[in-house]
């Protein structure tokens, strides 16, 4: 019978003791432990002698420790299904969509993940302490919106997700997968927001060139639409600021990237449609939080705004010599029937969702056609 090093001195103590060469002060000041704790080790020690000294459970099995069976099964579903999810995910998964016989506490399967090295520790980073901002207390105050380009698809290249999410609950109220982060997904996004919800009070961003931004400060297509819809845009100095789209797009890193393999999809189309239909539905229902008030703060949208031509990208060109207007490496030969040539006057060129291109003239619709220079017009 082996004795660790501390068993064997808490022998020879009691051993001294019992053969009266020790008063009982000095082996509990010897052991460290009060006297009632010394006389009671010492009455198992004369009923069991040293099998007293080692812990009852010595030998037994846990009766919460699981099976190598459920071990191997738990590791083989991470390996071969479910490698990449966080552990939280994983577990869900495991109750979701496995029937297994027993679902270990987070820190046995993440010991048991670390242990068959699938999974490494992570060192967490000291962050700069910044007070939280109290959310809104009614749904439709604020809404903050961004875009992150990732891998969201499974050796493919970055695409952006453009999300917009409502301050006071934390649910998503639109998403959309581009390649790029765009103005149309922007508008897009909030639009389906107001035919569905109302308008809201204030739309948070960041400093993106599309949010008015950079080289676009003072005005972007965007705020111009907000402005219109009575809607007061704000741009976030830090990525701190607007904390919570930014703690959802964690979020989704980690979980929805998952999801988009496991149902195999690899596309924006495919990706939009799974959104609609199903995920932004549980990740609500599962992250989302009551707002203080019951009350919303959604307004019915006028029936006199036509959405489809408030979110629209607008750019205003100087007519050139000849009735031509050049915009994005095109010439457009205006057809407009007025008696006096536009030449030098101001137009303004409405781009659409669909692709469509209008323009106007003191809010008249010009006809065109495309123009290739070197070509006669005739």
């Amino acid at each position: 019978m082996n004795l660790t090093t501390k068993q064997q001195i808490r022998v020879d103590i009691i051993s001294k003791y019992l053969g009266g060469g020790l008063h009982y002060e000095d082996a509990c000041n010897a052991l460290e432990i009060s006297e009632r704790q010394f006389r009671r080790i010492v009455k198992a020690f004369r009923e069991d002698g040293i099998q007293s000294v080692f812990h009852g459970n010595k030998k037994r099995t846990p009766c919460n420790k699981i099976s190598s069976g459920l071990r191997f099964k738990i590791i083989n579903l991470y390996r071969d299904r479910y490698f990449g999810l966080n552990l939280v995910h994983f577990i869900e998964k495991l109750k979701e969509c496995d029937e297994l016989e027993k679902i270990s506490s987070y820190s046995t399967i993440r010991n048991i993940l670390l242990s068959s090295c699938l999974i490494s520790p992570q060192v967490k980073r000291s962050r700069k302490s910044r007070p939280m901002r109290k959310r809104y207390e009614k749904e439709g105050i604020m809404v903050q919106i961004d875009g992150s380009h990732h891998r969201w698809f499974s050796h493919k290249l970055p695409h952006c997700l453009t999300l917009a999410m409502d301050d006071a609950t934390g649910k998503i109220l639109g998403a959309k997968f581009t390649k790029t982060e765009t103005t149309f997904a922007s508008m897009e996004v909030v639009k389906k927001i107001i035919e569905k919800h109302g308008t809201f009070q204030i739309l948070y961003s960041d400093n993106a060139g599309i949010y008015g931004g950079g080289k676009r400060s003072g005005f972007s297509n965007m705020n111009r639409a907000m402005r219109e819809l009575d809607i007061i845009p704000i741009q976030a100095n830090s990525p701190q600021a607007k904390g919570r789209v930014e703690r959802a797009f964690r979020t989704l890193q980690s979980r929805l990237i998952s999801e988009l393999r496991l149902n195999k999809i690899e596309n924006c189309e495919e990706a939009n449609r799974f959104l609609e239909d199903v995920y932004i539905d549980k990740f609500n229902a599962q992250f989302a939080v009551e707002p203080e008030s019951k009350e919303t703060a959604y307004k019915p949208l006028s029936g006199k705004v036509d959405l489809n031509e408030t979110f629209t990208v607008r750019t205003p060109r100087v007519v050139q010599s000849g009735e031509i207007l050049s915009i994005d490496g095109n010439y457009l030969l205006l057809d407009h029937g007025f008696s006096e040539s536009l030449f030098k006057k101001q137009v303004e060129v409405r781009k659409y969702p669909n692709g469509d291109t209008r323009v106007f003239y003191h809010g008249k619709e010009l006809e065109w056609k495309h123009y290739e220079r070197g070509v006669s017009a005739a």
